[in-house]
């Protein structure tokens, strides 16, 4: 029985050891399992979970722990944890470093002593990886010797140089040089320390400035005072030259200035004695040798604008502008009285009264041309009526402008050519004089019709543009600016770079605003129409590349204005960019019936144009739809046409090959709106979107063109036939060109980019939507930007834009 005791004990216990191995091989097995999935990368969220392990490890016995394998990884995770504390506690430090101003300023006195104290109680491993220490501790050195202040002797220094600074005169002079120049001195003589000090170094510097201006002006004044002083005591023409020098030298001083020069006087004195010869050779030259006619003279000297008085000293030869002639020659006087400096000056010129008989004969001679000459004399005559008995020949001095044989070259403005005379009697002596003719200028419409016959031959080959244009700005012989603009930029710039369109015998305006150089006030106009023919594109990449650069505009402007109609309402145009689709339009059929009166059903006898409308309705709903409602009505009977377009809807309403009443005929038969043109309303009603309408019609319009075979400039207004203002509100708000380039835009694409697709993407979708239009203007100027991705077989290709966003202007 005691055996059997026995045995049951020791069961019990071996179970009981048992379980208690189990429960210490499931720690063990805890650790082994957390140890061989540690992560590579050990992170601090790790620590709690690597303590609790370790803690674990020190409780089991000294077989168990035998039982726990890779243990020292356990302990390089805790190694790794310290290190990562260790880096966290260095960052905190280093940024607070970085935050510091460069310069060091006792402001920042909390600053430095925070980070101090953080130095001072981090580890050596914390020190170890601060890597701007030493920048610290420079500028900590720094802050404690502006904590100690400046010694008393670097104060003393500088206190000194601010005093000799103070000390300068309040106005600088040149006499204040050598002292300026010391108190430079002392503040060079100071260490970098002690200059920080000196708080008066802008008063130094300002008063060297002011020196420095002081001395130029001194050089400039000794400069003009031995130019003054070289002109001789009497003056002559001779020194003309000299003394205009000094003139606009001295024109350039200030008063102060000129108050320095010791001799002005002897200037002044120079030019008013200058002023009186060159007024004096004036008069004698104003004043002929013989007077024939009537006379006048001028009321002022060309130079000076100084006032003339001309007086006659024999009345009975000369008086209120008339010239009487004896039966001989008389000599006589005139006396021209001015004034220079308040002093009235006298000159008095003597002049000859040709006797009756020379002066008539050369009167008679002279009475042949009727002045201003604006033609050739084929014929003159040389025979005096009055006096048939004197000899007269003449010789023209200006002979490119009026020969001898009475050829005329009309300049390009009015002049006066002199013809010298010469009359001789049997007997008696020869006598010549000169006398002067007035010739009438070109006109401006005269001058515009030669340069047009110039221009012609130079404009491409008759008129067939394939290159670069060479437009002249300037004609040297007719003294005019010429300003070209061209009809199509895309084709031509304005100053005659030509872009390739793409296609053949592409008609395009060229207008020539011709401007008188010396009058802008007088100008004409010439306009041309030529054709450029395009070259293939190498490939459509090329010619995509120029839609791109059709479509990208510099910038978008945006407008408040009234939409005109039957009744008006205020309407708000924020913008657009033409982001093309290659689409075509969606035509909603809306046919008259034929019953109706208003659908005549004559077969037009061809199509030369396409004739723009709007439809003038601008009450809200009057849409695409609503006008196809009223044009179908049985009881509409005045008018018909073949599309209406608003910003969503097309609607066709009669086959385009027949007549519709829209444009009249009231010019020509074959010049009919309604015979020779398909008709396209387009929608105004109150919450239209009208850029949508207008981009709308442009692709329509395109269409219809090529279908035709038409250009552009067979797009007609209604105005072009009848003289409606139609369509109003493109021609009242300036956007007819704008409408055209929306045209041009569709019409080179549909020559040149069939298959190639564009799927465009505002990058500023709230203000821009990837249509194109601005849905959320800012206010201000903003640029926008935007790509496009072009796809040509298979292949894609991302290009990037960039537009203006004019400020809104309401």
């Amino acid at each position: 029985m005691k055996r059997v005791v026995s045995i049951l004990f020791i069961l019990i216990l071996s179970l009981i050891l048992i379980g208690c191995k189990e429960e210490l091989n499931k720690e063990v097995n805890q650790i082994n399992d957390f140890v061989s999935n540690l992560p590579e990368e050990v992170t601090i969220d790790l620590e709690s979970d690597i303590d609790s392990m370790i803690t674990l490890y020190n409780n089991l016995s000294a077989e168990e722990k035998e039982e726990v394998t890779n243990y020292n990884k356990l302990l390089e995770a805790k190694e790794v944890i310290i290190d990562l504390h260790n880096e966290e506690a260095a960052l905190i430090i280093v940024n607070l470093i970085n935050d510091l101003d460069e310069e060091v300023t006792l402001s920042d006195e909390d600053k430095y002593l925070n980070i101090k104290e953080k130095l001072d109680e981090a580890t050596a491993e914390v020190l170890a990886k601060i890597t701007n220490k030493t920048s610290f501790d420079n500028k900590y050195t720094q802050y404690l010797e502006l904590k100690s202040g400046p010694s008393d002797e670097d104060k003393n220094k500088a206190l000194a140089v601010d005093t000799l600074i103070l000390n300068l005169p309040e106005e600088t002079t040149l006499e204040d040089k050598e002292a300026i120049e010391a108190a430079r001195s002392e503040y060079t003589a100071l260490t970098n320390d002690q200059k920080e000090l000196v708080t008066k170094l802008s008063i130094l510097e300002e008063k060297e400035a002011e020196l420095v201006v002081l001395e130029e002006q001194a050089n400039n004044k000794s400069e003009l005072e031995l130019q003054i002083e070289a002109l001789p005591d009497i003056i002559t023409l001779d020194q003309e030259i000299e003394i205009l020098d000094i003139k606009n030298k001295i024109e350039l001083l200030s008063t102060n200035e000129l108050d320095l020069i010791k001799n002005y006087d002897k200037y002044l004195n120079s030019f008013y004695h200058y002023q009186e010869l060159k007024i004096n050779e004036y008069i004698e030259l104003s004043i002929p040798d013989y007077l024939i006619d009537e006379y006048s003279f001028p009321d002022k000297d060309p130079y000076f604008g100084i006032s003339l008085e001309y007086t006659p000293l024999d009345t009975n030869l000369l008086s209120d502008g008339w010239v009487w002639h004896q039966a001989s020659e008389e000599e006589t006087f005139i006396l021209v009285k001015y004034n220079i400096n308040n002093v009235v000056k006298e000159k008095q010129v003597k002049a000859i009264v040709l006797s009756e008989k020379y002066a008539y004969s050369a009167l008679d001679f002279i009475g042949q041309f009727k002045q201003p000459l604006a033609r050739s004399y084929e014929n003159i005559s040389l025979v005096s009526v009055s006096y048939p008995d004197a000899v007269i020949s003449f010789d023209s001095l200006n002979k490119d402008i009026f020969s001898n044989e009475g050829t005329l070259v009309r300049p390009t403005k009015d002049l006066s050519v002199t013809l010298k005379i010469s009359v001789k009697f049997p007997e008696e002596e020869l006598k010549t004089f000169e006398v002067g003719i007035k010739v009438k200028g070109l006109l401006m419409s005269e001058i515009a019709i030669l340069l047009e016959e110039e221009f012609t031959k130079s404009l491409g080959n008759n008129g067939l543009v394939t290159t670069d244009l060479n437009l002249p700005v300037y004609d040297e012989f007719y003294n005019v600016n010429i300003y070209w603009e061209s009809g199509d930029t895309g084709i031509m710039s304005n100053d005659g770079l030509f872009s390739n369109p793409g296609m053949d015998n592409i008609p395009f305006s060229l207008k020539a605003r011709i401007v008188r150089a010396d009058d802008e006030s007088k100008e004409a106009n010439l306009e041309f129409v030529l054709l450029a023919k395009g070259q293939p594109y190498e490939d459509q990449w090329e010619a995509a590349q120029h839609l791109l650069q059709m479509v990208n505009l510099e910038e978008v402007n945006n407008q408040k204005f009234t939409m005109l109609g039957v009744t008006n309402y205020v309407a708000y145009n924020f913008g657009y960019i033409p982001f093309f689709t290659n689409t075509r339009s969606n035509i909603t059929e809306g046919m008259i019936p034929l019953s109706n009166t208003n659908r005549p059903g004559n077969i037009r006898p061809g199509t030369k144009y396409i004739t723009i409308h709007d439809t003038a309705n601008a009450r809200e709903g009057a849409d695409a739809e609503m006008h196809y409602r009223y044009v179908t009505n049985p009881e509409t009977t005045n008018a018909s046409w073949h599309y209406s377009v608003d910003d969503g809807a097309i609607y066709q309403h009669l086959p385009n090959d027949e007549v519709g009443w829209h444009a009249g005929n009231t010019i020509t038969d074959l010049f009919s709106g309604n015979q020779y043109s398909v008709g396209i309303e387009t929608c105004i009603n109150e919450g239209v979107d009208y850029n949508q309408v207008m981009r709308n019609t442009a692709k329509l319009t395109a269409e219809l063109l090529k279908n035709y075979n038409l250009t552009i400039n067979d797009i007609k207004q209604h105005y072009d036939f009848s003289t409606k203002d139609c369509p109003r509100n493109m021609r009242h708000y300036n956007r007819w060109n704008e409408f055209l380039n929306l045209v041009k835009i569709e019409y080179f694409a549909l020559y040149n980019l069939e298959g190639v697709n564009f799927t465009w993407e505002s990058l500023n979708p709230s203000v821009l939507d990837h249509t194109g239009k601005v849905i959320n203007h800012p206010g201000p100027d903003t640029r926008v930007n935007y790509k496009v991705t072009v796809e040509i077989s298979g292949e894609q290709r991302i290009y990037e834009y960039s537009t203006l966003l004019k400020g809104l202007t309401f």
